[in-house]
């Protein structure tokens, strides 16, 4: 199995502490990439995404705060991000608009908002049955991407002999793990899977490029 990742902290686009974050902002906004402004998306494969998102995470890490000149678009950039969390943060909670999957079983390609619990690790009886978090979760027979705006990006490829492996939960949860102890091995907390919500029912508007 071919993995690859990149980091990625939201800490560094918001600028103010993490409790409310913008990791539903910047999953849409993310998402919206994607679908270039064309409405939902028809096919694109992990690995695809994986260099899309890794190009425009780092426009959003530009060195646009303190000690460097803000560079131009970023403020309008950041604005969008902010009106899609302002706009659809509360529904971490409550649900992605779109549809549910739990996972267990997953058609054999997609794009979805994961629903996640970000938690502090090894909190006695916790249950993952609602979440507090948002990433995003592409993915098509061979490979599979998990995008965690407190974390980064895995890409998983599996071999050809796997090739035709359907994605679950299973797989995105080990992926999440193997995330985790990567790029934030000292962070006390953690994020586990709840759902994914696929064919988002909202305008994401115009695309800036």
């Amino acid at each position: 199995m071919r993995i690859k990742t990149f980091k990625f902290d939201q800490a560094n686009v918001v600028n103010h502490s993490r409790n409310p974050g913008w990791c539903v902002g910047i999953t849409l906004w993310l998402i919206s990439r994607l679908q270039g402004g064309q409405g939902p998306l028809a096919t694109i494969s992990a690995s695809e995404a994986f260099h899309r998102i890794c190009r425009d995470t780092c426009i959003l890490l530009v060195k646009s705060v303190g000690k460097h000149p803000v560079t131009p678009g970023y403020g309008q950039l950041r604005l969008d991000i902010s009106v899609l969390q302002e706009n659809y943060g509360h529904l971490i909670d409550s649900g992605i608009p779109g549809t549910c999957l739990s996972g267990e079983t997953l058609p054999p390609a997609g794009i979805a908002v994961m629903q996640l619990c970000y938690q502090e690790k090894a909190l006695p009886g916790l249950k993952y049955k609602r979440g507090n978090h948002a990433g995003l979760c592409v993915w098509n027979p061979g490979e599979a991407l998990v995008f965690d705006p407190n974390m980064g990006a895995l890409y998983l490829e599996f071999p050809p002999e796997l090739n035709t492996t359907v994605l679950d939960k299973k797989i995105i949860a080990r992926a999440l793990t193997k995330l985790a102890a990567e790029l934030t091995p000292n962070s006390k907390y953690e994020s586990r899977f709840v759902c994914l919500y696929v064919n988002i029912g909202h305008t994401l508007g115009q695309q800036r490029t």
